[in-house]
């Protein structure tokens, strides 16, 4: 499986989980696109590239005009809920929570068909996204 961050989240830490775990490969979005890209540009453009790649993101609580973009994409997208990217926690607790939670993100990719969306909490709870 291949994974992308978005840009809400470090391509540092995307680099970092790249190194951590051997099965997957991991890249931030600004390593495929333009570092100002549009959801509406990036994503069907990540589509239809054929590769299936995982979206990892904190674009939960955006606007409904670009939540329906993100949810008709057609990926597997992770949601961070807010308190991911707003609740103070440093980089390297994001980091590490990340690489905790990781085998459970991948199961739930493996498990489910293109177009699935999830929420994770800081937690590390997942919960389907429905349409």
């Amino acid at each position: 499986m291949r994974f992308i961050l978005d840009n809400n989240l470090s391509y540092r830490l995307a680099a970092a989980l790249d190194l951590l775990q051997k099965d997957h490969e991991v890249k931030a979005l600004r390593d495929l696109f333009a570092p100002n890209a549009r959801d509406e540009i990036w994503l069907p453009e990540l589509t239809e590239s054929g590769d299936d790649w995982i979206v990892i993101t904190g674009d939960l609580g955006k606007k409904d005009k670009n939540r329906q973009v993100w949810l008709r994409c057609g990926l597997r997208v992770f949601f961070l809920l807010p308190a991911w990217t707003s609740g103070g926690h440093s980089m390297n607790d994001i980091a590490s929570r990340l690489m905790r939670y990781w085998d459970r993100i991948c199961s739930f990719a493996l498990q489910n068909p293109p177009g699935a969306c999830f929420s994770l909490s800081i937690n590390g709870k997942i919960k389907r996204v429905r349409r």
